[in-house]
């Protein structure tokens, strides 16, 4: 019916008004759909009748976002504040072998090496690495890195060098294997030249020893002919996704949704930068008694090329200030704009702008780590512990343990603790286990709990005893030994105190008060 009706409009060729004015409404609707794909597309590798953003749509937006990620405040202060709350206190690994205090016996002898090795820490467990992790999710939607099977040697990979994927047969939704296709500068030629090869990931790497190399069928209006591209049997693949839901193959990029309000915000705040630019062209209006005399001191007086010019009228002779002399554009009424940017970023509008009023001069408004924003922080740290639980797994750690420290403010540590206490007191929990449950809490990974002998209050009381000197003991009936008893040395004496008399402090004979 739509195609009908802009048949109809665009009849006559020559309405050209209607013509263009129909072209714009259907680019406008064409918007939605590009770089998506039909639920149920053609047969063959290129749809597979999946549906969701396709890896050229996650392509052409990381192009967009990512320099914003750069240079456009707002996009850039929604990354910076997601990555300090996700990352905020790291990442900690538990029953790793080769780990300081750790006695596991399974798996590999020495992971811990391997984590602490420099082109690991480079590529992946370096802080520096899981901050460009968070900005590959944040920009592009997804994330990769190949592992060396023999040396367990990791390798971050750009997102440009994927070009294809291999999909799960079944139509379930994930993603096999990715093909990788990038140049290498070989030093003894001075050329280049063209490498291409299949990665399957680490949850399907027992399958590549049967598909030693992969063709696909060509896309549609593709002049290339399928070759064969050879599987590499030492290498795995990793991949972690943002937003992915069940059934999608990929994400999306965290910046998706607020990278389009964010282009309409700097919008408005350009237009009214524009608008108080105007209100400041003029500050003050001539008025004249005639039109002559206006038009005659227009000539000497109005000149539009700076702010605080003179408007002139035609009125009596005097000058008078305009209503918006001294008034500026009211840029809070963007922040309504500036707020769906921080909503689809998951943040408070506060950590967006660095500006304390956008919160209303509320207290309750003005808490940056809100509820919403910790709940969406612990669900992106979960997408990490499992990613991070895959890798540790493929180094030989049998069952890892992978956790962030907990958010807490102060207070809630406070509660925390007391409660701890009192379970400490009533007999609840061992002093090992409150050791360790405040370890967990103060953020301290592996901590040691000593044993009871070994606590300072312990040692001090143990001190002090020590050096006090002990009475004699005495034997008493039924063998018990008792310490003697001395008297007091003013026992049987008046010492005056509290006595009413002669020998009582209380009365003053020297005539003082």
């Amino acid at each position: 019916m739509l195609e009908a009706f802009g048949e109809l409009l665009v009849g006559d060729p020559n309405n050209k008004e209607l013509k263009e004015t129909w072209d714009h409404m259907r680019r406008m609707l064409g918007r939605e759909d590009h770089g998506w794909v039909q639920i149920q597309g053609t047969s063959g590798w290129a749809s597979h009748k999946q549906f969701g953003l396709d890896l050229q749509a996650l392509k052409d937006w990381s192009a967009k976002i990512l320099p914003s990620c750069y240079a456009a405040p707002w996009v850039k202060t929604g990354f910076a504040r997601r990555a300090d709350y996700i990352w905020q206190n790291g990442i900690r690994y538990g029953n790793v072998p080769g780990s300081k205090g750790n006695e596991v016996t399974q798996g590999k002898k020495n992971v811990q090496r391997l984590i602490d090795d420099a082109e690991n820490q480079l590529h992946f467990f370096g802080d520096e690495a899981r901050r460009q992790r968070e900005l590959n999710l944040y920009s592009q939607g997804i994330a990769f890195w190949i592992g060396n099977d023999k040396t367990k040697k990791l390798e971050a990979v750009p997102l440009w060098q994927i070009t294809d994927i291999l999909l799960d047969p079944n139509g379930l939704g994930f993603a096999w294997g990715y093909l990788r296709s990038w140049s290498v500068y070989d030093f003894a030629t001075s050329e280049w030249r063209d490498e291409q090869r299949w990665y399957l990931t680490d949850r399907h790497a027992s399958k590549r020893s049967s598909i030693p190399t992969i063709t696909l069928k060509a896309k549609p209006r593709s002049r290339k002919e399928p070759t064969a591209v050879p599987v590499d049997q030492e290498h795995v693949i990793f991949d972690m996704h943002a937003n992915r839901a069940q059934g999608l193959v990929l994400g999306a990029p965290d910046a998706l949704a607020a990278w389009v309000w964010n282009g309409i915000a700097v919008d408005a705040t350009l237009d009214g930068r524009s608008m108080q630019r105007a209100l400041t062209t003029f500050a003050l209006q001539a008025k004249v008694p005639s039109k002559d005399a206006g038009e005659s001191t227009s000539i000497k007086l109005a000149s539009a090329d700076g702010a605080g010019n003179t408007f002139i009228g035609e009125s009596a002779t005097d000058l008078a200030p305009l209503s918006s002399a001294g008034k500026g554009y009211d840029f809070t009424s963007i922040r309504f704009l500036v707020a769906i940017v921080a909503a689809a970023l998951d943040i408070s509008v506060i950590d967006l702008t660095a500006n304390p009023g956008d919160a209303g001069s509320s207290y309750g408004a003005g808490q940056l780590m809100s509820l919403p924003t910790r709940l969406a922080m612990e669900a992106r740290r979960r997408d990490h512990v499992a990613l991070d639980k895959r890798v540790l797994s493929w180094m030989g750690v049998v069952d890892p343990d992978v956790n962030f420290v907990p958010f807490a403010t102060g207070e809630e540590v406070y509660r925390a603790v007391q409660a701890l206490t009192m379970e400490l007191t009533n007999g609840a929990i061992t002093l090992e286990e409150y050791r360790t449950f405040l370890d967990d809490l103060m953020g301290r990974p592996n901590g040691d709990a000593p044993g009871y002998d070994k606590l300072h209050v312990v040692q001090l009381a143990k001190a002090t005893a020590k050096a006090t000197p002990q009475p004699a003991a005495a034997s008493g009936d039924g063998g018990s030994k008792t310490a003697p008893q001395t008297a007091s040395p003013s026992q049987g004496k008046s010492t005056g105190s509290g006595k009413q008399g002669s020998a009582g402090n209380d009365i003053r004979r020297d005539g003082k008060k």
